[in-house]
């Protein structure tokens, strides 16, 4: 699974000198999930505990589901950070939503 990661990675330019070999011997990986019809507050919280959790492992976030912008992944914590937010929120509310409001 990593090997498919790596090459992903390496054809949409992300993670460049990531240690996919080291992180391969770990033999391990986190999964969140969650049910699609979650309001945005609990996506948008979802994805910053993504972002925290691979920050604490040294690893990366990635997505087959629709969890995040698989245009994007697999991709470093700092990345994801720079564009989840607009995308989430663009994703849910369409294009011609203001920006993130965590308002009802």
């Amino acid at each position: 699974m990593i090997a498919d990661h790596a090459e992903r990675a390496a054809k949409i330019g992300t993670l460049a000198g990531f240690p996919f070999e080291k992180a391969a011997q770990v033999k391990h990986c986190w999964f969140l999930r969650m049910q699609a019809a979650q309001p945005l507050q609990t996506q948008l919280l979802a994805g910053y505990v993504a972002v925290v959790l691979a920050h604490l492992i040294h690893g990366f976030l990635h997505t087959e589901d629709g969890g995040i912008d698989y245009g994007r992944a697999p991709t470093d914590p700092a990345t994801f950070l720079a564009c989840y937010p607009e995308w989430i929120t663009r994703d849910r509310l369409g294009p011609s939503s203001d920006g993130p409001s965590l308002q009802k």
